[in-house]
């Protein structure tokens, strides 16, 4: 496996997680959850949406363009996903009130998550700037 090809699968996992994780706490948060669980918000439900959104334009951009760490369009989307879960690793540590990462295990994948990104972000523009032979 060369390195654009570990590249897309890494992308294609991490975006997995990112809207994996999104479409859980859609159904367990909206469905099964009480009615008045104060973890539902338009902020929240804001940045599920924003995570199902720059996953699957993720996967699309890694899986239909065939040069895609060239495209300034996966590198928007890869930075929203970014600064979205920062602000959510911030709102974790300043303990705002209704957080986004609710308990440990939500801020541990959260980080995961930015983890990921970061790496598909450093290894694509590294890619981007190495000259082809």
């Amino acid at each position: 496996m060369n390195n654009l090809q570990f590249l897309r699968v890494g992308t294609i996992l991490t975006s997995v997680l990112i809207g994996g994780e999104a479409l859980a706490l859609l159904i367990g948060m909206h469905l099964l959850s009480e009615r008045r669980n104060p973890w539902i918000s338009f902020k929240n439900d804001f940045l599920l949406a924003l995570d199902l959104v720059t996953a699957l334009g993720m996967i699309l951009a890694v899986t239909m363009n065939r040069d895609v760490f060239s495209s300034n369009t996966f590198y928007f989307l890869a930075l929203v996903s970014i600064l979205s879960h920062g602000y959510r690793g911030w709102e974790y540590f300043a303990n705002i009130q209704n957080k986004f990462c609710i308990n440990a295990p939500l801020f541990i994948i959260n980080d995961l998550k930015l983890l990921g990104l970061l790496i598909i972000v450093a290894l694509g523009v590294i890619i981007r700037l190495t000259p082809t032979v």
